[in-house]
């Protein structure tokens, strides 16, 4: 059992390791999508997993939610982006701006990085779309060719087809598709 626990988590960091390298390959592109938005006049939520890629993306003008701010700092932020017409862009840690917190300025969600669950881009999304939202909300996911963001996509949904299979009783088919899932995983990062 310690074996498989050790080779779980040198497949997980090879996965988070190939998610931050593929969002770093993203900012200059999501940079340039942020200028539309900034010519509109229009808010924008920017959800990424890794700080690293929320530092790149970030500016002084921009409201943010990061793991290491604490509760006042991140009361702030949400305040300047609610409340201040000129705060435009709000750039948030998908773990830690992803639940708590009411965003409906904006009316667009862009994840950046996609998260492990299913659960966690619904919780993301919530965050603009919630009671008192009036305008339709726009989801946009930053997707790379030929990178672990694929992947990341394709697994979230076979999540979601495992819960909807265990919410509807079909336990064999749920464990089925979650066993396909990782064996694929192993397989691309090489721990075959």
């Amino acid at each position: 059992i310690a074996t498989d626990r050790a080779s779980n988590a040198e497949t997980l960091s090879k996965l988070n390791t190939l998610r931050q390298l593929a969002g770093i390959g993203k900012i200059e592109a999501v940079k340039e999508f942020m200028t539309d938005f900034e010519e509109a006049s229009e808010k924008l939520v920017l959800f990424c997993h890794h700080l690293e890629i929320q530092r790149r993306l970030s500016d002084p003008t921009f409201a943010r939610l990061y793991s290491g701010d604490n509760g006042a700092t991140r009361q702030e932020n949400v305040r300047v982006f609610m409340e201040e017409p000129s705060c435009l862009f709000m750039i948030a840690g998908i773990e830690v701006g992803g639940v708590g917190h009411t965003l409906t300025s904006a009316s667009h969600v862009g994840l950046i990085e996609q998260p492990w669950t299913p659960a966690k881009v619904d919780q993301a999304i919530a965050r603009v779309h919630r009671i008192g939202q009036d305008l339709p909300v726009t989801v946009y996911h930053f997707v790379s060719e030929n990178t672990i963001d694929q992947r990341m996509i394709a697994m979230i949904e076979e999540k979601r087809k495992t819960v909807d299979a265990l919410i509807d009783g079909r336990m064999d088919e749920s464990i089925s598709i979650f066993t396909e899932v990782i064996n694929s995983y192993r397989k691309e990062v090489g721990d075959d």
